[in-house]
């Protein structure tokens, strides 16, 4: 965009079109304050007189962060960078700008996404775990309730289990006839979604029927809901729902990242649910599928069940001497220090956690042994979940961070090109000026193509393929190889200039020929 002194508009291209959704001609003529929220648009007009009376500037030649507004009035996350000209003899400002709706949203939905992997690989109980995710999605996505539903499998009906909310005051009567709902299939949102096993989304909560608690929401103003299945190798453990203040569409990719979230989560309830289950058996010990003893100080064995002879007996086969040491040594320390000790023993690639609880009268002590191999695969599956989303972010940031300097450079070059063209169409024929001008405007125009090679690297989802000739992306790839190679080195390229197009995407093309070059 291009404004007068004033903050008249007087250029407006398509992407700027696009991003504020007004016409041209819907603006062209109209101050900048048309663009920009209150109290921002109110103020914008005494902070023009004041820095065209001082010369006083905060935004000029630096790109920041400010929130815009659309022409349907929703105000957006904007890039703007504002470099001021002279043009004809007057003064402009020329303004490049970038929407970051699509920037925040992924980092946000990151964001959920690491703190639930986090939690998941941190909480011990299930109920810890229910409050920190309905909790961090909450924030992350700026939904305002959560609630997490058990399955009562005794009177097969949905039970609030936790719930969490931005504002207990304000959704308190909402929070309080929610602990006290419980849902059969088909009924209500989660009920639905339990029948179904799929997310389910309602935009506009006051046009659906089928919501037991539509009068309190519309009351407390919620306007939009979605739901997720916890659920975890065909079986259901509950349902998630959220709910929001706005009225929103329907977010596919959000849907689907959350579905896999209730993935996670079920996958952690049957494992705090089977831990449970076995700290239960521990009192019938026949019963017990893991392995139970009962040992005396001199280590002879005074009880077992089946799977604890089963575990002697491996004990016994094992060949590797630094089990057998640990356990002996788990043993010792047990009558050492007496009372309740446990110690996690890895033999034939099998986690178990051992418990001793000594009876130090009775000078013996019991051994339950629980096995806990899934357990430890799962977390090191989480851990991995874990790293590879810094690694993301790390990537992620690494190119905006490109191609937030090649925005501003471009600012820079925008003038530095627009002067050199006008000086070269004013000076007179022949003259020497006009030789270095094109010096000039050759300089200019390669830092130009620079800026475009960084944005292209900085580029991401960009997938399409379409007819190209390698030759061109392989000496662009080259321009900015030699522009950050030591001049020690010397780069050549042989390129066939009949070779014919292939039908590749550009951009990873221009990548591979990168990674090639400096890896070697």
């Amino acid at each position: 965009m291009r404004a007068r002194e004033s903050g008249t508009i007087e250029t407006f291209n398509p992407t700027a079109e696009r991003i504020f959704r007004f016409m041209a001609s819907e603006v062209i003529g109209k101050n900048l304050s048309i663009l920009m929220p209150k109290p921002v648009s109110e103020l914008h007009p005494e902070y023009m007189a004041k820095y065209l009376k001082t010369g006083n500037r905060h935004i000029l030649d630096t790109r920041r962060e400010v929130t815009a507004q659309r022409r349907d009035n929703s105000t957006f996350p904007l890039s703007l960078a504002v470099t001021e000209a002279q043009l004809s003899g007057r003064r402009v400002f020329i303004t490049l700008v970038r929407d970051l709706t699509e920037e925040k949203i992924m980092a946000r939905r990151l964001t959920a996404q690491y703190a639930v992997a986090r939690t998941l690989a941190e909480a011990r109980t299930i109920a810890q775990a229910s409050q920190e995710i309905l909790s961090a999605v909450c924030l992350s996505l700026g939904w305002q309730v959560g609630a997490l539903w058990r399955l009562n499998e005794q009177t097969m009906t949905l039970q609030c289990h936790e719930i969490w909310s931005d504002s207990p005051d304000q959704l308190a009567e909402f929070v309080a006839l929610t602990k006290h709902t419980s849902f059969t299939k088909t009924q209500g949102l989660p009920g639905r979604v339990w029948e179904s096993g799929q997310t389910a989304w309602i935009s506009d909560l006051a046009h659906d029927e089928n919501l037991p608690r539509a009068h309190v929401a519309a009351k407390e103003q919620l306007h939009s809901a979605f739901a997720l299945p916890i659920q975890f190798g065909g079986s259901t453990y509950g349902v998630m729902e959220f709910f929001s203040y706005q009225i929103r569409e329907v977010d596919d990719e959000l849907l689907h990242q959350m579905q896999a979230v209730g993935n996670q989560f079920g996958q952690f309830m049957e494992r705090i649910q089977a831990q449970e289950a076995m700290a239960n058996l521990a009192k019938f010990p026949e019963e017990n599928p893991q392995p139970v003893l009962r040992i005396s100080r001199e280590g002879k064995i005074l009880y077992h069940n089946q799977p604890g002879k089963d575990l002697l007996a491996d004990l016994e086969r094992e060949t590797n001497h630094t089990t057998k040491a640990q356990w002996e040594q788990a043993f010792q320390h047990a009558f050492e220090h007496g009372g309740v000790h446990r110690e996690e023993i890895i033999y034939q690639d099998r986690f178990f956690l051992v418990t001793f609880a000594v009876e130090v009268e009775a000078n013996y002590t019991n051994v339950y042994a629980h096995e806990i191999t899934e357990q430890r695969k799962a977390e090191e599956a989480l851990r991995h979940r874990e790293e590879h989303l810094r690694q993301t972010q790390k990537l992620e940031a690494i190119g905006t961070l490109a191609g937030g300097i090649a925005h501003d450079f471009n600012n820079i070059l925008t003038p530095l090109i627009g002067y050199t063209e006008m000086a070269t169409k004013k000076a007179e024929e022949g003259k020497s000026v006009i030789a270095n001008l094109q010096e000039v405007l050759k300089a200019s125009e390669r830092a130009k193509d620079l800026v475009q090679q960084i944005l292209t690297f900085s580029r991401q989802g960009e997938t399409g393929k379409k007819p190209i000739l390698l030759q061109t992306v392989v000496a662009e790839a080259f321009k900015l190889l030699r522009a950050s190679f030591p001049t020690t080195l010397s780069l050549r390229t042989a390129l066939s200039p009949t070779a014919g197009p292939v039908l590749a995407n550009p951009t990873q093309i221009h990548q591979v020929v990168m990674n090639l070059a400096t890896n070697a």
